[in-house]
């Protein structure tokens, strides 16, 4: 079984208020910052990923299993995440690694894996000629969705006193 690695980040905000607002949602239940509509399950969410492009892609149902919130150092908080396919689990890859939330530095969002590409051997060459492109649009995607929504953890408190939803 081969496993590609996989590594995309995104710059949440700046400012120790900010920091704090996405720490706690970060550390908060998944389904509040999971690519909406996140429905719980028994494996953990259903989610339906797409890749991070301008032109229309299909969306696929995936489960979305996170971890508990871990603290290995100052500044850094990390959940271990996985994901497959809902039905057709063959013709997907399978993702494991881990999401960071970087607050010590510059607020960033990570993640940092690996993917099995599907389809065995054929899967494995298909994956280097166009595979590994879609996975990291798909990530790249994910990782969009989820800073959008860690942010709205703070962006409405700077609006004429709105709460947080």
């Amino acid at each position: 079984m081969i496993r590609r690695p996989l590594h995309s980040e995104v710059r949440l905000g700046d400012g120790p208020e900010v920091a704090a607002a996405t720490s706690g949602r970060f550390r908060a239940d998944p389904g509040l910052w999971l690519p909406p509509p996140a429905t719980p399950i028994p494996d953990g969410h259903r989610v339906h990923l797409a890749m991070a492009t301008t032109m229309p892609s299909p969306k696929v149902p995936v489960v979305v299993s996170i971890g508990p919130t871990l603290c290995p150092a100052p500044g850094l908080l990390v959940r271990s995440i996985g994901w497959r396919a809902e039905v057709a689990h063959d013709v997907f890859p399978v993702l494991r690694g881990d999401l960071e939330v970087w607050t010590r530095t510059d607020l960033t969002l990570r993640l940092v894996g690996s993917y099995t590409p599907p389809l065995s051997v054929l899967g494995a060459l298909t994956d280097q000629v166009v595979g590994r492109h879609l996975a990291t649009e798909v990530v790249r995607g994910f990782l969009a969705v989820v800073a959008h929504r860690l942010a709205a953890a703070w962006a409405p408190a700077c609006d004429a006193g709105a709460g947080v939803p």
